[in-house]
């Protein structure tokens, strides 16, 4: 068996890929394109729509979707949060408890 190509790029590549098995490209036979810059609905059981244009961020913890009309008002809103992050990381290196951590930077 021969190795997967697309599996071997994905390991390439400088970002953090996420799926749920070894490659993210589906095999041919379950994955058709059969529209591109349109709306998805995502079925999660929660009411989620990914618009054009809309910001998806994930990490090891989820995924988030951020609309893009929102994106410059949540880009402010997090700049503080991830400076507490910063200040907790320290803290906790040091010596500190997380509890503490967090009673201390995270208001």
């Amino acid at each position: 068996m021969s190795p997967c190509t697309t599996c071997a790029g994905n390991r390439r590549l400088t970002i953090q890929v996420f799926a749920r098995g070894l490659s993210t490209a589906s095999p041919y036979e379950l994955v058709k394109v059969v529209a591109t810059d349109v709306p998805i609905k995502l079925q999660s059981g929660q009411d989620i729509t990914v618009n054009p244009g809309d910001y998806v961020v994930g990490d090891v913890d989820g995924v988030v979707v951020i609309p893009h009309q929102m994106a410059e008002k949540a880009i402010s809103l997090m700049r503080p949060q991830v400076e507490a992050d910063a200040k907790m990381h320290k803290a906790i290196r040091e010596g500190m408890s997380f509890t503490d951590a967090s009673r201390k930077f995270r208001v």
